[in-house]
């Protein structure tokens, strides 16, 4: 059943690529896999935004080969990828020099070694960086605040608390 949705997303999205500024994949079973397979087929979508808020399922590989194709990206919300490690986040520091918007709010595999690698994105206006548990002030310091921001408008870093 997930294969035959897959499979006619898939058609539609090739179909309509060229129109298609924005794709919102929040809370499915989209996977590493599944991206990488949209990302081979719709070369000729120029996205602008894309949501995969709490997708369990998606890979740093699947990100990578996506970000590769689509590098005009201005929003991406990776919240609740679990999967997602530093590997990915370089890769979005690297190739995204068009975001705005990045939110991995409570992705718990990234570290400082990529968060501060976000300086180097010089459109940013957003960033939700909350509940990663193994970000420091280091990596703020050291990253987003080494260097004046004149764009910078909203900046999220509100640490989980355990009981």
């Amino acid at each position: 059943k997930t294969v035959f949705t897959s499979f006619f997303i898939q058609k539609f999205l090739q179909k309509r690529a060229s129109k298609i500024k924005e794709l919102t994949f929040n809370s499915t079973l989209i996977d590493g896999n599944a991206l990488q397979t949209l990302a081979e087929n719709c070369t000729e979508m120029q996205l602008e935004k894309l949501f995969l808020k709490s997708c369990d399922q998606l890979t740093n590989d699947g990100i990578i080969s996506f970000i590769d194709v689509q590098r005009n990206l201005q929003v991406l919300d990776l919240s609740l990828s679990v999967r997602l490690t530093d590997l990915a986040l370089m890769h979005i520091c690297e190739c995204l020099k068009n975001l705005k918007v990045l939110k991995v709010r409570r992705c718990r595999a990234l570290t400082d070694i990529s968060v501060k690698l976000v300086v180097d994105l010089p459109q940013l206006e957003v960033l939700d960086i909350s509940e990663c548990e193994a970000i420091t002030s280091a990596a703020l310091i050291d990253g987003i605040a080494s260097k004046r921001n004149e764009l910078m408008k909203e900046l999220y870093l509100k640490k989980k608390f355990k009981y």
